[in-house]
């Protein structure tokens, strides 16, 4: 998308609070200054992108597949490090919505890969997860590179991953913008 005209999109939304379905519609524009592009990260073997601008997590999940790819999760040790040296490069102080959520399952978190966060080789921050006022159904990754639960309505920056499907040949460090 680089003719800088905005699209609107319907989405529907499951809506943890009264299980129903709600139409909601999102407005995807052109990339804002001080965003990045797909950065390539050989050792997760993926491209990641640091989406700057806060959002809620609903929105940051749509846009990452929007975008042919999914709301990161800090599922390895190698990709806890990547998101968080990624963090570090743009001085990001705050914490980082995942794909990891326990919005159909109440304190069964699970990434959007299927992964249980008992299987994910992560930290929890400390006093985490807490689960205050009881709508704490998403995780963040915190700039100290650990997990602590949140609200889903929070606005939070946001990575999305692309696998490396196709082989092609990049030197660490390559970009490429999706929009």
């Amino acid at each position: 998308m680089t003719d800088g005209k905005q699209y609107n999109i319907e989405q529907q939304t499951l809506r943890h609070e009264d299980s129903t379905w709600k139409k909601k519609t999102m407005t995807v524009s052109k990339k804002s200054s001080g965003e990045s592009d797909y950065v390539f990260r050989s050792e997760v073997n993926a491209w990641l992108r640091l989406h700057m601008v806060p959002t809620i997590w609903s929105d940051a999940a749509m846009r990452c597949y929007l975008e042919g790819g999914i709301l990161a999760s800090p599922t390895t040790k190698a990709m806890t490090r990547a998101m968080s040296a990624m963090m570090a490069e743009h001085k990001l102080t705050r914490s980082v919505f995942t794909g990891i959520n326990s919005i159909l399952s109440t304190k069964n978190f699970k990434s959007l890969d299927g992964l249980s966060v008992s299987s994910i080789p992560v930290s929890w921050a400390d006093g985490q997860p807490d689960n205050a006022n009881t709508d704490e159904d998403c995780l963040v990754l915190t700039s100290e590179g650990k997990l602590a639960d949140m609200s889903c309505e929070s606005m939070l920056p946001y990575f999305c991953r692309k696998e490396d499907k196709c082989g092609a040949t990049k030197a660490e460090g390559d970009s490429y913008s999706s929009n």
